[in-house]
C-alpha cells in the first residue's frame, strides 16, 4: 500500500516498484487505471522514468507479455503476475457500488504480488484494510 502525496513521488513509486518486481523474476505485469485517459497520463509519467511499457486503450490490444498500462474494463478477465493498481483514492474510487466493483475487478487480476497507490484519502472501499504508519 503507497500512499503518495502528488503526480511526482507516484511516478517516482511507480517506477521503483515496477523495477523491484522485475528484479524479483516477475514478467506479466499490469499498472490498472480506471480509465483509458488516466492510463495515457501515467504512460506520460512513465516515459519521463525510462520504463519500457505497452499502452492498452481499445478491446483488439493483445497482451503479449511484460509491462502493460491498461484500464481496469480492459483488465476484466485477465491475470498477471503483478498488479500495481494507480489511483485507489476515495475520488476515484468513490463509495458507490460501481466504483467498489471496479476496484474489486482491479484489485484482483494479481496471482503473487499487488501493490496499490493513492494520493490523499484511499477509498471507502479499502479504509478498513489499510493500517495506519506510525
Amino acid at each position: 500500500m503507497h500512499n503518495v502525496q502528488n503526480a511526482d513521488e507516484l511516478s517516482n513509486a511507480l517506477a521503483q516498484v515496477l523495477s523491484q518486481i522485475q528484479e524479483n523474476g516477475y514478467r506479466n505485469i499490469a499498472v490498472i487505471c480506471k480509465t483509458s485517459a488516466r492510463c495515457s497520463v501515467i504512460a506520460d509519467l512513465l516515459t519521463l522514468k525510462g520504463v519500457d511499457f505497452r499502452l492498452a486503450t481499445s478491446f483488439d490490444f493483445k497482451y503479449e507479455g511484460g509491462i502493460v498500462i491498461v484500464p481496469v474494463h480492459l483488465a476484466k478477465g485477465m491475470e498477471f503476475e503483478a498488479s500495481l493498481v494507480v489511483d485507489a483514492d476515495a475520488q476515484t474510487y468513490t463509495e458507490t457500488e460501481f466504483d467498489g466493483r471496479l476496484l474489486y475487478v482491479a484489485l484482483t487480476r494479481a496471482l503473487h504480488v499487488l501493490d496499490v497507490f493513492w494520493i490523499g484519502q484511499i477509498s471507502k472501499h479499502l479504509e478498513k484494510v489499510v493500517v495506519p504508519q506510525g
